[in-house]
């Protein structure tokens, strides 16, 4: 049987005419007409795969080519891609080790333990934010800073839950401040002391109202239940206001406090629910409970402030401790209310 190729017109030119018509076309049309057909191959010959590559080695135009040959090449584990660097086609380079993402990820985790709306929407903040905060508002400047502040209601069938939030500059630290509002979902009753405790409201990575056990760790055998700080502020502001002794669950839900936690109680409750201001002894975040009863409505108001200090450096050291990580990890990295470290931060006034 005859060779298909033999029979098509531009194969049955004269040999130099056949050279003629190829001189006219470009080097790569060569090329690649000698590589597809073999009569071609044998009429001109391979010199012009010497001239491209003599060519392409030394003009700029070799890493477009390259580029353009790896498109259809697969590798088991992804496409070729051309590397500058190494000047050959390999895959991808795979990501760095978990550990090493980690610890890249201090500053890129955004502080996101407010809760969300049904939608998902909510309050998200990023170091990014702090950083252009300082950089441009003055220290010395008393206005608020505008793209930090928002507002948006949380849905429940039995609360009013309102979060809005601000900040400013005071004294040359940034300050952001949270403010939960709890009230009754009916205009004339007041609100219930349970659904106060119950909604797990979380202020910070360390402190929140959460019944819940603490996660399986293989590395941690010691986590315990949640600290109870944060709910003893809830329960000292309505017992302030005569809403009768409310019994904190120590030995089932939470832990026994600290010597530092009690230390701290003991100091609230000797003073006016005006000044009872609390700490946390795990970050630099400050809260006050307030409790407000009238006729017609009643309302609680949780306010919170964390501090990012002066300089981006400063805050940079500080900002783990915002970020709230629960996964089963070396324990140095986990920061949450049932494992972290105590530790002592500067002092810093609030608005």
């Amino acid at each position: 049987m005859a060779d298909p190729t033999h029979q098509c017109l531009l194969t049955t030119l004269p040999c130099e005419l056949f050279q003629m018509i190829a001189s006219l076309l470009p080097p790569q049309s060569v090329v690649c007409l000698t590589l597809t057909c073999k009569t071609v191959l044998s009429v001109l010959g391979n010199s012009s795969w010497q001239r491209m590559a003599l060519r392409f080695g030394l003009s700029s135009e070799r890493a477009q080519l390259l580029n353009l040959l790896a498109r259809d090449p697969w590798h088991d584990g992804g496409p070729l891609n051309f590397c500058q660097r190494c000047v050959m086609l390999h895959p991808s380079v795979p990501s760095p080790p978990a550990k090493y993402q980690r610890r890249r990820r201090r500053h890129s985790t955004p502080m996101s333990h407010l809760p969300k709306t049904d939608s998902g929407g909510g309050y998200v903040l990023n170091f990014q934010h702090i950083r252009h905060a300082m950089e441009s508002v003055p220290a010395d400047s008393q206005a608020e800073i505008e793209y930090l502040v928002g507002r948006y209601q949380i849905d429940s069938p039995k609360l009013l839950w309102t979060i809005s939030t601000s900040a400013r500059r005071v004294h040359g630290d940034l300050i952001v401040r949270h403010r939960h509002v709890f009230g009754a979902s009916r205009s004339g009753s007041r609100l219930r002391a349970d659904r106060l405790i119950r909604p797990p409201v979380r202020i910070c990575p360390h402190q929140s109202t959460t019944t819940e056990r603490p996660p399986v760790n293989p590395y941690i055998k010691t986590a315990r239940p949640n600290g109870p700080l944060f709910l003893y502020s809830i329960c000292a502001a309505l017992q302030a206001k005569g809403l009768g002794p409310i019994k904190v669950p120590y030995d089932t839900a939470f832990r026994q406090p600290t010597p530092d936690e009690k230390r701290m109680m003991n100091f609230a409750s000797g003073r006016s629910r005006d000044d009872a201001v609390f700490d946390c002894p795990r970050c630099p975040t400050r809260w006050k409970v307030d409790y407000d009863v009238d006729a017609n409505r009643s309302e609680m108001v949780i306010t919170v402030w964390h501090c990012f200090y002066d300089r981006p450096r400063t805050a940079s050291l500080v900002w783990p401790g915002f970020v709230r990580r629960v996964d089963p990890i070396w324990r140095d990295n986990i920061n949450n209310e049932f494992w972290s470290k105590t530790r002592g931060f500067p002092d810093f006034e609030v608005f």
